[in-house]
């Protein structure tokens, strides 16, 4: 059918799953679990310009040609219509697109059984001016927690770019992190230029500019999927 803002209802949109090492496998109430033999869902990305409805007349459309037709009847009066290339701090993820529109809000299920790389975002002249894309500001909203579930905020010590960079070379930057224990119901605001992780055992619901500009400073020293260390963004993570 033809889309007006005439036709918008209620959206139902189809998640789109994104299998990581750190996801889990315990994913109740929103999805069916998953077996040992099968990957770890660690995102369920809600709302982002690809997101295809599943309910109604407009089932099939995706939300990137909600907003171009409707407009200020979806996104509200103020909000100024832009158009951002994807970008990443990955190569591997980075796509090879044309600008397209740029819904403002990335809404994302996270889903951890184990920690997350240190990390993070860059503010939106950094981002604009380097990579050609907006930042990333993030909250977390916390729906499920075990027992000692934690995330890092920060650091418990003043470290100037070189120390940051080096103790994250040498995996030192572990004994700075900043752990805040967490339960069911905190929400918590990741500004960006604040180095953060999640913890294990956390379902949370992130909301967060519509952005893949993620620096990992230290993962760990795990492999990743594809039995190689994930790539780090030292340098870069430490101008931010």
């Amino acid at each position: 059918m033809a889309i007006s803002p005439r036709t918008l209802y209620p959206l139902r949109l189809r998640p789109r799953r994104e299998d990581k090492i750190w996801g889990a496998r315990n994913l109740a109430p929103y999805f069916e679990p998953r077996s040992c033999s099968e990957p770890a869902l660690g995102e369920a990305w809600l709302t982002y310009e690809q997101a295809e409805v599943e309910n109604g007349p407009l089932a099939g459309r995706t939300l990137g040609e909600l907003m171009e037709a409707c407009g200020p009847r979806l996104l509200g009066n103020t909000h100024q219509k832009r158009e951002y290339k994807r970008v990443s701090a990955d190569p591997a993820l980075a796509r090879d697109e044309a600008p397209s529109p740029y819904f403002p809000l990335l809404t994302k299920l996270l889903f951890t059984s184990d920690v997350l790389s240190v990390q993070v975002h860059p503010p939106d002249a950094w981002a604009l001016e380097n990579a050609g894309g907006p930042g990333k500001t993030e909250m977390w909203y916390v729906i499920d927690a075990e027992p000692d579930a934690k995330v890092a905020l920060g650091l418990t010590k003043h470290l100037d770019r070189e120390q940051l960079a080096d103790s994250a070379r040498t995996g030192e930057i572990e004994q700075y992190l900043n752990w805040v224990p967490v339960q069911a119901g905190d929400a918590i605001f990741v500004p960006a230029g604040l180095l953060h992780t999640l913890g294990s055992g956390l379902k949370v619901c992130e909301i967060q500019q519509n952005s893949d500009l993620t620096y990992r400073f230290w993962d760990f020293n795990r492999p990743g999927a594809d039995g190689k260390p994930r790539q780090l963004h030292i340098d870069e993570g430490a101008t931010v």
